[in-house]
Parts: C-alpha cells; structure tokens; sequence
C-alpha cells in the first residue's frame, strides 16, 4: 500500500517501468525494492521473468510459456476479498499471486476456494499492467464477482506445485530432484490415461483435475509408484493397445516431445515394464516392428547426443546399423553404442577452428588435403571428427624440435613472406623439411606455431636444389648476370609451378660445376682484397678475356684457371660454400 491509486503512477513517480517489473527484469525490480525497502527477492519471487526461447520463470521455477494461463484472468476471490479489506492509513488494494498463472492449480490452499477465470478485461488503456486497476474495472461491470465462491480443497499435487513457486523445501527427495515441469508432464500424461476411464458423471475439468492428484500420489512414491501407474495404465486397455492414440502409447508420446535427461529413466521404465507384461504390440509406431526391450529407443539416443532423430537414422545407415521405423523404433546395443559414439565425435567446424586457431578456409584445405584425416562414417555437412582433429594436433605438435629464437615467424607471416600457405607450411612441418620449429604456449596450436622464413623458401625446392637467391650468392653473381646465363642457358635453371611459376630452383650440382669452372670479378677482388673498379684495371693489365660476352651477361665473368694464372689461390677459392 503506497496511497498511489495506480501502480503506473507510482512507478513513474519513482522512475521505475512498470512493463520491465511485469517482465521480471532482475535490475528493475531490485530499484524498485529499494524504494520500498523490502528485500529484492520477494519481489522477484512475484514476479514472472522471460528467459531464453518460450521459457519463462514463475517463483523460483522455468516453464515452458505454453504451461502458464495468460488467455484468462485467475484469481481467488477470498484472496481480493481479504486484501480489500485489511485496514490501515493507505487505501487498501488486492495483490497478484504467481501461482494464480498456473492452470493446474484449481483450489487456494489458504481459503479452500475454487480459482475463478474470468475473460481479460479490454481497454484498459495504461493500467493493462495494474492488477488492482484490473479487479477495480471487473467489480464496476460485474458487482458479484467476488461473493460466487465454491469450496474446494486443494490436492497434494497444487500444494507441491505452489511450494515450488515459492522455493518452499521439498520434503520428498524424488520430486525435489525433478524439475517442476517434469512433475507436471508426468501428472498430466498419467493423469490423461486415468481420465480414459469410464465417465462417473463428474464434470470434466474435476475429473481431468483429480487424474492429475491421483497420478501425483502415484510419483510421491517414486520409481514403484510409476511402476504402479504402468500397472492401472496397462490394466486400462486390451493387450497390444500400444499405439500413439492408446492409453500405453500416449504416456511414451508425451514423454517422447522433450529432450529433458530426466525424462529417460521413466521412458526406460515404460519400455522395461511393456516387455515383462507381454504388452508390445506387433507393427505399432511406439515400439517398431520387431521390438526387443534389450535395444535402445533412437529418440533416446538423439536427446542424449541432442541431434535430431533424422539425423540419428541417417547416421546409423552411414555406419551400417539398423533400427525400427520412427522416433521410438529400437536399436541393438552395438547399434546404439556405434550412433552415441559418432556424435560424441562430431565436432562443428566453428567449434574445431576455434581449437586450432585458424580461419575456416585453412580448417577446410586441411580437411580436403588430408592433412587432418577424414573419419570412418561421413560427417554431417559442416561437422568433422573430434578424435581426427586432435590427432592432427597431435602430429604437429610432435615436430615442434626448438625453442623460440628472434628470426622465428608465426605462420601468417612466413606464409606471406615465403610466397606460401599456412596448410602448406604445416604439411612441411610433419613431414620433418623444416628443421626450425617452436610452439608458443597457451595459444591455439596454429596461432602459436612458429618457424624460419628460409627454411619454408627451401622446403618449396625439389630436393638438392637452392633458390635463386642463394645461386646468386653462392656465385658472386648479380640479378643481370644471373640471369643473363639462364637465359643464354649456360646455367641451368628450373621454373616452379603454380603458385610459384615465377621462381626459379637451382641444383646445387650445377652451381658445383659452374663455380669450379668460373669465377666472377667481384670474387676475384674478394680474394685479392680491392675494390672492384681496381681489379678492373687489374684485368686488362693481365689481358683477361671474359668467358662470355659482357653485352650477353651483363657482368664480367672469367674462367677460374685463366685467373689462377696470376691468383693460385683462385682455384681453390676457400669461402665458395653451397647452402646444403
């Protein structure tokens, strides 16, 4: 009571938006308690919170949306009546209970009243949200709605539903591990197979209501009360009546709709309790066309593993299995053991590039070149092998030979530097060409990789050749003069293919035979310890005639033993080396 008519005025003189405190908002509520200066949970605990998807908290319970009541308006009328006439300075006003939104509960366990629906009231306008503004509308166009009120006491099935809204302790350990809305699943399908009984007379929603407390006390008991419900079930219908629309079936159809783990060990229990009764049926949709009680239900595999049934069916066909026709059909052990193994498996490609650490594109070019193995029964389009993935990680990580040195590159950046890919670079890498590699720790395997530019340049080479560069260098020959003696082909060189046509592999066989043969100025000023200008001079004053024409190699070459006419030491020069 805050002597505010409306709940809406009220909170827009404190700042606080009704519509967010009506949606459960936690920070919301919490300012709102502040002001009040009661604590937050109470509130919330009132309050209806919108989760992820349709799930909704009422109290300190998640349902699912489709299980609340939110066509009609329900309430207690002794309740209103109560909460109208408590006295004290601030005018009186009634109060919503989250319980009044469950559609199970019939009676008020305090007044021992039957919960009144009534039609939502229409425009509203602001006070939409306003509970007392709601009650206020409804007495102006119907004066009597509150004084109609039938007895009716509550079942041991509303008072547990109304001790778990309000976080009341459980007593019964079985249904206190349950969650709510499996208790409530389970009372409405055990319920609906009692309410097949032969009609007394009582009006449907009293005997739908008390199918629900009598398959509640059946759960009170915990595993020999549901085996106790299978035997009033079973004992309901002709044997074999066992199909989606028959007593037996319709309780394993409603359990079959969710994919709640807790909702096993119950199928289990049907499946277990049908085969020592004899109650299967030949061809029925529930159980399959050759049923065996030992096997396992494929929809138990998918909730298990979370796929989908098609799924589970398709990947038993992959992996030679079997099973019966539709969601319930049975499967053998091997068969169901082959089909929880495969998920387990299967593994996103977000999820495995995530662990690498690389883009999908690199993830996918190891997948199709084999670098990471493909698994024995075909993955689902966009899923590969858990087990093949860190087998691969596995394989790198047993080349990984150095510690971390300066000139060492992660592989974005050899991969760039070294006119190369990071798949490439990795397949270099296990197959042991690079001799140089490191791993930086606590990073995924592909970002913390790391390796010598030269050694990935050289990995690209046909074996006992060197690139280009390291000819040139080994034969103190410059870009012009290179390239003049390939082209003249009086050194031999071999062009690479796609993507590195451009470059140009040397056998270190022919460096060998064309180094002893000649040498270049440059080397000869080298030896002789002047400048090159000088030893310009140097060879006319000798007489030395290059070995090939200046204008066909653009550098002056000369053969080795004309110079050790004049420098021995030539011959043998000491400091010529090939890259080995």
């Amino acid at each position: 009571m805050n002597g505010v008519e409306r709940m809406r005025s009220f909170c827009a003189d404190i700042g606080v938006s009704p519509s967010n405190i009506k949606a459960g908002d936690r920070e919301e509520i919490g300012r709102l308690a502040k002001v009040l200066a009661v604590p937050a949970g109470r509130l919330a605990a009132a309050a209806v919170e919108r989760g992820k998807g349709t799930q909704v908290r009422v109290g300190s319970e998640w349902f699912d949306n489709s299980r609340l009541n939110r066509q009609h308006l329900r309430f207690c009328p002794d309740c209103i009546k109560t909460d109208l006439s408590v006295e004290g300075s601030l005018p009186p006003g009634p109060w919503y209970r989250s319980y009044w939104l469950l559609p199970q509960i019939f009676a008020c366990p305090e007044h021992g009243t039957r919960i009144v629906e009534i039609e939502q009231p229409q425009k509203l306008e602001s006070n939409s949200q306003d509970f007392s503004a709601i009650i206020d509308l409804s007495l102006k166009r119907q004066s009597d709605l509150l004084e109609s009120c039938e007895r009716l006491s509550s079942t041991a099935y509303e008072r547990y539903l109304i001790s778990r809204l309000t976080g009341t302790a459980i007593e019964n350990e079985f249904l206190a591990a349950l969650p709510v809305e499996t208790v409530i699943v389970l009372s409405e399908a055990i319920g609906a197979s009692f309410s097949r009984e032969k009609s007394d007379g009582i009006a449907s929603a009293d005997r739908t209501r008390d199918s629900r407390a009598r398959a509640f006390s059946c759960l009170e008991s915990g595993r020999d009360g549901f085996i106790e419900a299978l035997e009033a079930i079973s004992s309901l219908a002709p044997a074999g009546s066992f199909s989606p629309n028959g007593t037996y079936g319709r309780l394993y159809a409603a359990l079959a709709y969710h994919r709640n783990p807790t909702y096993n060990m119950f199928r289990e229990m049907i499946v277990d309790h049908a085969d020592r009764t004899g109650r299967i049926a030949s061809g029925t949709m529930m159980f399959g066309d050759d049923a065996q009680t030992s096997g396992t239900r494929v929809r138990l595999v998918a909730n298990e593993t979370g796929a989908a049934v098609g799924r589970v069916k398709r990947i038993l066909t992959l992996t030679g299995a079997s099973a019966a026709k539709g969601g319930a059909g049975l499967m053998d052990q091997d068969a169901a053991e082959k089909a929880r193994g495969y998920f387990e498996d299967a593994w996103s490609l977000v999820e495995a590039r995530r662990y690498l650490g690389c883009s999908l594109r690199v993830l996918r070019t190891l997948l199709d070149t084999g670098m990471i193995h493909p698994p024995v029964a075909a993955m689902p389009q966009g899923f590969t092998s858990r087990t093949k993935v860190t087998d691969f990680v596995d394989r790198v990580r047993a080349a990984v030979l150095l510690q971390m040195s300066p000139t060492m590159v992660d592989l974005a950046t050899a991969a760039d530097r070294a006119d190369s890919s990071v798949p490439e670079i990795i397949s270099y890498a296990i197959g042991g060409k690079l001799s140089s590699v490191a791993l930086v720790a606590d990073v995924p395997l592909l970002l913390g990789l790391r390796v010598e530019v030269e050694e990935v340049r050289q990995a690209h080479l046909p074996p006992g050749h060197v690139t280009a560069e390291q000819a040139r260098s080994c034969l103190r020959l410059n870009p012009t003069g290179f390239a003049g003696l390939v082209k003249s082909g009086c050194l031999k060189a071999t062009a690479l293919a796609f993507p590195r046509q451009k470059w140009l592999a040397v056998a270190i066989s022919e460096i060998e035979r064309f180094g002893s043969q000649h040498v270049t100025l440059q080397e000869c000023a080298e030896v002789l310890g002047i400048s090159n200008n000088a030893m310009v001079s140097q060879a006319r004053a000798w007489k030395l005639e290059p070995a090939y024409p200046y204008g066909l190699v653009g550098q002056k070459i000369f053969l080795r033993r004309a110079v050790a006419d004049f420098v021995p030491s030539v011959l043998i020069f000491p400091e010529f080396s090939v890259p080995k």
